[in-house]
């Protein structure tokens, strides 16, 4: 459930911020911590490891057969 949240979390976020302000006709500034993601290379793979692996990632735990 933790992991959900925070996904759906960052989704409506992202959502309420680049939807929002269209309807609005504003232009979002993007975030600080946006900005230096998008300038630091190293660091832009992050944001796609987190959406695409979550933030806690999950295992199956089976008994042995």
């Amino acid at each position: 459930m933790f992991a959900v949240r925070v996904i759906q979390g960052l989704q409506r976020g992202i959502h309420e911020r680049v939807i929002g302000a269209a309807f609005r006709n504003d232009t979002p500034k993007a975030p600080m911590l946006v900005r230096l993601l998008s300038a630091t290379p190293s660091l832009q793979r992050i944001p796609a490891r987190i959406l695409g692996l979550g933030v806690r990632r999950e295992h199956i735990r089976s008994p042995k057969a």
